[in-house]
């Protein structure tokens, strides 16, 4: 991603800690957050498990969901004194906007992931109607539709991000390529699961 060269703008220091900042969160959004969706959308009917154990696609979701919100709060961390150090001014961008409301998004997401409801037992099938609104069918919808809605928001923090780190960091001249190849390939990657 990221091709050594002179950094520009604050200073060295303050630019590492803002490339810091794009590799924790390119890592986060571009790659752990879309393999915990995959996971979760794709790998749930594994034959590989055995009955009374719990699923593999939970474990990858539960564990991806970790390391993102741990790789998303060390690159918010960064982006503060990386910011601060550069006397650039704080959430004054709409990267900065889009990334702020993230960590807000990424906090209540994972408190109402360990607030899930117990499975319906015995399973209550499909349908529109209001008797088939379980909490556990209110939680699962919920909790899709906040994660789409914080991939989506992720990968824009990310792409924006991208671009206003390589226009003051030559440091980071294919990060912008790199991100939107990315996003591609793991789109055509959904497709190819969707088909």
């Amino acid at each position: 991603v990221f091709v050594a060269g002179t950094g520009g703008g604050g200073g060295e220091p303050q630019n590492s800690l803002l490339l810091a900042h794009g590799v924790f969160m390119w890592l986060a959004w571009l790659v752990f957050a879309p393999l915990t969706t995959i996971a979760s959308r794709y790998f749930r009917d594994d034959p590989c498990v055995p009955a009374g154990n719990t699923p593999s696609w939970i474990q990858l979701h539960k564990y991806g969901a970790m390391i993102t919100i741990a790789l998303t709060i060390l690159g918010f961390i960064l982006s503060l004194v990386g910011v601060g150090n550069s006397g650039l001014r704080h959430v004054s961008s709409p990267h900065g906007k889009i990334g702020l409301s993230l960590i807000v998004m990424i906090v209540i997401q994972n408190f109402f992931g360990v607030l899930r409801p117990p499975a319906d037992n015995p399973p209550v099938p499909f349908s529109f109607s209001l008797q088939a609104l379980t909490k556990r069918r209110v939680w699962a919808v919920s909790h899709r539709i906040f994660a789409l809605t914080m991939l989506t928001i992720g990968i824009a923090a990310v792409l924006t991000g991208s671009q206003r780190l390589e226009s003051f960091d030559t440091r980071t001249r294919q990060g912008v390529v790199l991100s939107y190849s990315w996003v591609i390939i793991v789109g055509c990657l959904i497709i190819m699961y969707e088909i």
